[in-house]
């Protein structure tokens, strides 16, 4: 019986040492993609999606007119940006993303397709995923589509 409790020490102290090996690991992940404090140069060592703009404004357009948009961005940071998914925040706005990894220094287009059936004032938005450490961006398309004629 002395040995089963042993035994029983023994794994519960491996256990938690390993959970504490992996905790301090995911620390040190989290720490590495944290902002520096004002009025320090923040350094980037991998991927970093930087858009051109965050919103594209259609206006006033017309109803069942051309509803494509694009929204351009560049890799500002040291390695490959590879985008894994985008979606919209409805079924009436389809974004398409790149599926080859973009280079660091270059650009590249997200298309974003609104259906312009659809009357009224709108506000929708397209969630990017990628590799770039600081997390997903939220695009935003807005405007007001005029009723048929």
């Amino acid at each position: 019986m002395k040995y089963f409790t042993l035994l029983f020490a023994v794994i519960l102290l491996s256990v938690s040492t390993i959970n504490a090996q992996s905790t301090a690991k995911v620390a040190d992940k989290t720490a590495k993609t944290t902002k520096a404090p004002k009025g320090k140069p923040v350094k980037v060592t991998g991927p970093q999606i930087t858009f051109t703009s965050m919103t594209v404004d259609y206006g006033t357009i017309p109803n069942a007119s051309n509803g494509d948009r694009e929204f351009t961005f560049k890799n500002t940071g040291k390695e490959p940006l590879i985008i894994s998914g985008c979606s919209g925040s409805c079924g009436c706005t389809v974004p398409t993303c790149p599926k080859e990894a973009i280079l660091p220094g270059k650009t590249g287009t997200i298309k974003v397709h609104y259906d312009t059936n659809r009357t009224g004032a709108f506000s929708k938005n397209v969630t990017v995923q990628s590799n770039d450490p600081s997390g997903p961006k939220v695009l935003t398309i807005s405007g007001t589509v005029n009723a048929p004629q």
